[in-house]
Order: C-alpha cells, then structure tokens, then sequence
C-alpha cells in the first residue's frame, strides 16, 4: 500500500476528507528544510478545541504556535525516530496553547510529512489499548486491497 495520504484519503471508504472523530484533532505537517520547522498544511475541521475558529487560521503556520515549547519539542523529537521507536514512545503528553492536555500521536506519512493526531486525556476509549496499536499498524499495512483495509480499520 502507498502510505501517501492523498492517496489514502481518495481511494479510502472510511475517511471523511477534513474530518476527525469529534473528540480529538488532527495536524498534517511539513517537516521543511529542518525537522523542527514543523509547518501545517492540512488539519482537521474541529479546531475549536484548541481555541481556533478555521482551519483557515492555521495552514501554512507553525504547529509551535498551538501548544507550549515542551510540547512541541516532544513531537519534533517523535518524527526524528523511525516508525517502530516512535510507536514505542506514544502517547505524548501534549499541552495546547489555551491549555488542555491530549495524548497524542505521531505517524510518518513520507519522508517530509507526518501526521499529528491529539485526542483529550480521559477519554477512556481512545488510549486504553495504546500496547496493542503497533499491531493494528501492522494489520493495517498487511491488508491486500481496500475492502480488507476498511474491515481492519473497523476493527
């Protein structure tokens, strides 16, 4: 499978394009020339979590710019690691800049790209089975066409 998001996202029967689950936000960024440049180019439409109107107001800033420096450093160290050392450091203790703590996690998309995604701490649901999310990676990345992703996905 190409881990392109733009493919996955046109060819996908489960992503809602801009759309996240409800509870949580995500960040696609451009690590840039440097790895700590970490710029937003895509993100989901629920922003009002962070205290943010319009995904608008965030495209093409800083990441740095939404969340305290110890957080954000932590993310630019997690895309400094490969995928699998990565996985073992998740979730992150991410605190946004009007002050609300998520768990956070970090996928490679390419070589110049990675995915943020934060759900709120509490939420019960969303991290109880952090040990087993390498597992389902792996299944997500073994499975042979669309309709056997979707059924991993669901999961």
């Amino acid at each position: 499978m190409d881990p392109n998001l733009a493919n996955i996202e046109s060819r996908s029967k489960v992503v809602l394009h801009g759309r996240i689950q409800p509870h949580g936000v995500l960040f696609v960024v451009n690590f840039g020339k440097l790895p700590e440049q970490l710029r937003i180019w895509h993100c989901s439409e629920n922003l009002k979590l962070i205290g943010v109107t319009s995904p608008h107001e965030v495209v093409g800033r800083s990441l740095a710019e939404f969340m305290t420096l110890s957080s954000y450093d932590a993310i630019v160290a997690g895309f400094s690691l490969s995928e699998k050392e990565l996985q073992q450091k998740l979730p992150l203790h991410i605190v946004t800049s009007n002050g609300k703590a998520w768990n956070g996690l970090l996928h490679h998309s390419s070589v110049s790209e990675g995915i943020v995604e934060l759900e709120p701490v509490g939420d019960g649901e969303s991290f109880g089975t952090v040990s087993r999310v390498p597992a389902a990676v792996d299944a997500l990345y073994l499975a042979n066409d669309e309709d056997e992703l979707c059924d991993v996905a669901a999961r």
